[in-house]
């Protein structure tokens, strides 16, 4: 995804709403989970990766949107897949953040 400015930030507004959501949840009380979450924290987290290298909150709320995956994917097998490909994504930007900041470092 790609920073845009305006819809992005809606976007990262609405993301923080969610986050904020979560820090309030007891998703370890939670019996069952509905599966429909991994596909909106694995939206939210999306979001929140594309916006890594613009907002320093970003990286926080991306870590409380993956634990409460990570806690909601022992409740629902599907959660569980979007986690996984949400944590290669997250690792994959990551890598790509360390090297333009690799290179950064180099060329000044």
């Amino acid at each position: 995804m790609v920073y845009v400015q305006g819809r992005g930030e809606k976007c990262l507004t609405a993301a923080s709403c969610v986050v904020g959501r979560l820090l309030n949840a007891r998703l370890s009380e939670w019996e069952h989970a509905d599966p429909i979450l991994g596909t909106l924290l694995a939206a939210v987290a999306d979001v929140l990766i594309a916006n890594l290298p613009h907002t320093p909150q970003a990286t926080a709320d991306l870590h409380t949107v993956l634990s409460a995956m990570r806690t909601l994917a022992r409740r629902s097998p599907l959660i569980q897949k979007y986690l996984v490909a949400t944590e290669q994504r997250y690792m994959s930007a990551q890598q790509s953040l360390d090297l333009s900041l690799f290179r950064d470092l180099f060329q000044n």
